[in-house]
């Protein structure tokens, strides 16, 4: 037994409150548990009970025995002093006192709690797999199950704002700047992630918009700043980058990256970062507004467009530079746009409409998750023996953050699933 199930079982009321008796026999009426402190004092604050009939306002303390009171020092802590019920799993006989020298009323839960739930909690104690809670997800009320996941969902979004708001000051709040830098980033595809960023922070969008009409100049400013016209080359096209580039270097005064940034190694040819500063390259060239374009969109068909671009006939044929291959379209499959639409769009429309207070932004934000396919990822296939059927990428985003802030943390009992799951077991 541990005191996190104590205090989750007087948190969430999963006992029979009917009828409590304190040990020395005072009846006992649970108004308000109180709220959960973090910080050090009382587990709760601000509980409301009445005993024998009289109203008591207070904290209330929580041990898996009467004695850890001691233990723990309580008795010569003046925080305790207002402390109104000692609640305890077992009653081990201690007299418990505080500071001041005033007897405590205590309360046993164990007589209290129902079986199946004490059972529940041994299950998930004692089962060594990640989910020991997997054959709760389709018993619970599905409303439990989907109003957790969307509740998580919104929490990771949020932090994910909470971080870009930094950098969005840093660049004194220029959304076209920040954008392209989003954009940048999720092309990385995690492992060219952080050198497509740096790459977009090293570039202005001032300068894209400049060479809105030149479309050369856009891809030379991107690969040579990217560090990969520094060589020689054979084939007309990385030539024509080059000479650009060396004009656009002086005109503005430019220092590339290091070439050897970025990653090729063990990555599919449609994964290349060439090909991605590429696809970027002709995404700027499409949309040169870039974000006022984005934040007034509102339909999926026309966000979908914004990802539907022609890349130069050289890349039809090639995945890098002087490398060349067998000729394919290079545009993006249905679930990259999806991807790229979840991670960009979706999430400047609610820094907008966060940073704005446009409720609206928000709410547009959450309409088109609604419409994403649920991602299929190692977070999601976590939860694959669930047999729980997602419908969104809204709940594929909840089951993320589920899995990296609970599950692979084994907090069951500040879960939703996990508390209802000691409820209705």
């Amino acid at each position: 037994m541990k005191e996190d199930f104590v205090q989750a079982v007087w948190k969430y009321q999963l006992f029979n409150s009917q009828h409590l008796v304190s040990i020395d026999g005072k009846s006992i009426e649970i108004i308000h548990p109180g709220y959960a402190h973090v910080n050090a004092g009382p587990d709760f604050i601000s509980a409301k009970i009445k005993m024998d009939g009289i109203l008591w306002a207070g904290n209330v303390e929580i041990h898996v025995n009467a004695a850890e009171w001691f233990h723990h020092q309580h008795h010569k802590d003046a925080a305790y002093n207002n402390v109104i019920l000692h609640v305890v799993f077992t009653d081990d006989g201690s007299i418990c006192t505080t500071q001041n020298n005033l007897a405590l009323n205590t309360l046993e839960l164990k007589n209290y709690i129902d079986e199946h739930t004490l059972q529940a909690y041994e299950h998930l104690c004692a089962d060594l797999r990640v989910l020991p809670c997997k054959n709760w997800w389709n018993k619970l009320e599905k409303s439990i199950v989907e109003n957790w996941l969307i509740r998580l969902c919104i929490e990771r979004l949020m932090e994910k704002c909470e971080h870009l708001k930094v950098r969005l000051k840093h660049t004194h709040e220029h959304w076209d700047q920040l954008f392209f830098e989003i954009v940048a980033r999720q092309l990385g595809f995690h492992i060219n992630a952080e050198p497509m960023e740096r790459l977009a922070r090293n570039i202005k969008v001032e300068w894209l918009q400049k060479l809105a009409d030149q479309p050369l100049s856009i891809e030379a400013l991107l690969f040579g700043q990217a560090g990969m016209l520094q060589g020689n080359f054979e084939e007309e096209y990385p030539n024509k980058l080059k000479k650009e580039y060396e004009y656009l270097r002086k005109k503005y005064k430019l220092e590339p990256m290091d070439a050897s940034t970025w990653k090729f190694s063990r990555l599919r040819p449609s994964n290349f970062p060439t090909l991605r500063i590429a696809q970027l390259a002709s995404i700027f060239r499409k949309n040169p507004r870039f974000f006022s374009e984005i934040i007034a969109l509102t339909e999926m068909e026309k966000v979908e467009d914004f990802f539907d671009i022609e890349l130069p006939e050289y890349w039809n044929t090639h995945y890098r530079f002087e490398k060349e291959s067998a000729w394919q379209l290079k545009h993006f499959g249905d679930d990259s746009v999806e991807q790229l639409i979840l991670n960009t769009v979706c999430i400047i429309w609610l820094l907008y409409g966060d940073v704005k207070d446009e409720e609206e932004y928000k709410i547009k934000c959450l309409q088109l998750m609604e419409r994403l396919k649920p991602e299929k990822n190692r977070y999601t296939q976590q939860f694959a023996e669930c047999n729980y059927v997602l419908g969104s990428s809204i709940q594929s985003q909840g089951q993320r953050f589920l899995w990296e802030n609970y599950c692979d943390h084994k907090k069951c009992l500040t879960c939703s699933i996990g508390i209802h799951g000691l409820k209705y077991s």
